[in-house]
């Protein structure tokens, strides 16, 4: 008798069964078949094992793992997550903390035709509202922001009427490029979608409410040390991620995942041309 028959034989094991599976990555399979007793030896590459419960366990090729049902243990749950948000057509995100330009607090709705609406606050320097359609801009600075936007300028002052009003944004200009990097899904699917890369040994911790969402918890000790929510029912899409250690500890809500995005051009008379209003980056 060999060392698995033997395995095998000790729990009286029947109808026991052999399945060789080959994935090329992203992938995650979750097993929820029941069966009492299942053996897991990897021969290429590396497999995270993600218990329900337990501490997540790394298998390379030489390594065996057992595990015990009838309970399923899946494998990666938060790669399906961000298997989900790279799917994503249309969502919102939002963020609190910091940025290698200080804190940031901003917030942005955006869809995959590059149209988005939302607002960002910089510390220090005021805040702004801004808008994208198709190929049009606008940002509505608020009082410390044009104040900020005047300081830039050499003798620069805030142009008459300007509070509450909007600046048309000039193609090709600075403050342009920054809508292109703000609004791009694209990028932001990419940044975010790599949520199951680096995770380290992950910890299943406690379901919670998220912003009227319940979600599982999930605490992951790798590179970084972060805690990811997932939606509890249905598609688990990531809620919120808050990243704990590094130098960009913060947290980032998603909602509103494949809702359309539907920004408003503001009213003509509330517009002022940037170039003409001579406001730095804006033309």
């Amino acid at each position: 008798m060999d060392a698995l028959a033997g395995l095998l034989a000790g729990p009286r094991a029947r109808g026991a069964f052999l399945l060789r599976s080959v994935f090329e990555p992203p992938w995650s399979v979750r097993i929820q078949d029941e069966a009492p007793l299942t053996v897991l030896a990897p021969v290429r590459g590396e497999v995270w094992v993600i218990p329900a419960q337990d501490a997540a366990v790394l298998l390379r090729p030489g390594d065996l793992a057992i595990a015990r049902g009838p309970q399923p243990y899946p494998y990666e749950r938060v790669d399906r997550g961000a298997q989900a948000l790279r799917a994503a057509t249309s969502l919102r995100v939002a963020y609190v903390g910091g940025s290698s330009k200080g804190n940031l607090d901003f917030e942005v709705a955006l869809d995959d035709r590059g149209d988005c609406t939302g607002r960002v606050d910089l510390a220090g320097r005021g805040s702004f509202e801004f808008v994208k359609a198709a190929d049009r801009r606008w940002i509505r600075p608020s009082p410390e922001y044009w104040s900020y936007l005047a300081r830039r300028q050499s003798g620069g002052a805030v142009p008459e009427n300007a509070a509450g009003r909007y600046l048309a944004v000039h193609a090709g200009s600075q403050v342009a490029a920054g809508f292109e990097s703000m609004c791009d899904l694209d990028r932001l699917r990419t940044r975010f979608g790599s949520l199951s890369s680096g995770l380290g040994t992950l910890t299943e911790a406690g379901t919670e409410t998220v912003a009227g969402v319940r979600a599982v918890k999930y605490h992951s000790a790798g590179a970084e040390e972060k805690d990811i929510y997932l939606a509890a029912d249905g598609t688990p899409y990531p809620v919120k991620v808050e990243t704990l250690s590094g130098t960009d500890r913060g947290t980032v809500w998603f909602s509103a995942f494949d809702r359309p995005v539907t920004p408003t051009a503001p009213p003509a008379d509330q517009v002022l041309d940037g170039a003409k209003a001579n406001v730095p980056g804006i033309s």
